[in-house]
């Protein structure tokens, strides 16, 4: 009977110094994630420029961008709620709208909203005072397609208005809005050309005029 409660009281304290070790193990992992701060990496310090022929992309120190990021680095930035979001076609402007919307929305701020049934503020032409719905309380975000329009988004949005967007790689944007708006087929080129991007810019009337054509009949 002894044997057996030494037995337990080992296996006991064999668990409880395993539970203790956790513990220690727990604690050091989130004194580390509150405390550490990690150092900074050279590339942080560094810019990247195009050589003499404007061809070759390389890293190079930058001292004044260097002490400009350190002051920075860590800092906040004062939230803006009044702002314009101008939306680039395929520059994953879609998935940053669904922030904005949660954002706008959190704060209860005020949307300028397309009229009736309409999910562009009359993209891709300028905007016009029609498009949008009234507001009786002004307006705080707008972020649904439109193309920048000055002389209106002056006059509905605030003074502190901050515009904002993404921009891509220009081919890489092109490519993906070529794919996108199925442009090949609705111009009517060949499936069997190689490279239908190339093969419509080496012909861009000729492709062009047949898709405006069939865009206007869409109309």
């Amino acid at each position: 009977m002894k044997m057996c409660f030494r037995l337990t009281k080992r296996k006991s304290n064999k668990y409880l110094a395993i539970l203790v070790f956790v513990i220690l193990v727990y604690l050091v992992f989130i004194f580390y994630l509150a405390y550490y701060q990690p150092p900074l990496q050279n590339h942080i310090l560094s810019s990247y420029v195009l050589d003499s022929n404007g061809q070759t992309l390389y890293e190079q120190d930058d001292p004044d961008m260097a002490a400009s990021r350190i002051h920075h680095f860590g800092q906040t930035c004062n939230e803006k709620t009044n702002f314009v979001f101008i939306k680039c076609m395929k520059c994953a402007t879609s998935t940053l709208l669904g922030v904005f919307y949660r954002f706008g929305y959190m704060r209860n701020l005020s949307f300028v909203i397309p009229q009736y049934n309409n999910i562009y503020l009359n993209w891709p032409f300028p905007m016009t005072i029609q498009d949008f719905r009234p507001s009786s309380h002004g307006y705080n975000i707008l972020t649904d397609h439109a193309i920048y329009t000055e002389n209106i988004m002056e006059i509905i949005m605030p003074k502190d208005t901050v515009y904002i967007s993404i921009i891509r790689e220009p081919f890489a944007q092109l490519k993906s809005v070529f794919q996108y708006f199925n442009v090949a087929k609705i111009s009517g080129m060949s499936e069997n050309v190689t490279n239908p991007i190339i093969e419509y810019l080496s012909h861009l009337e000729k492709y062009e005029s047949a898709y405006k054509a069939h865009e206007a009949k869409a109309r």
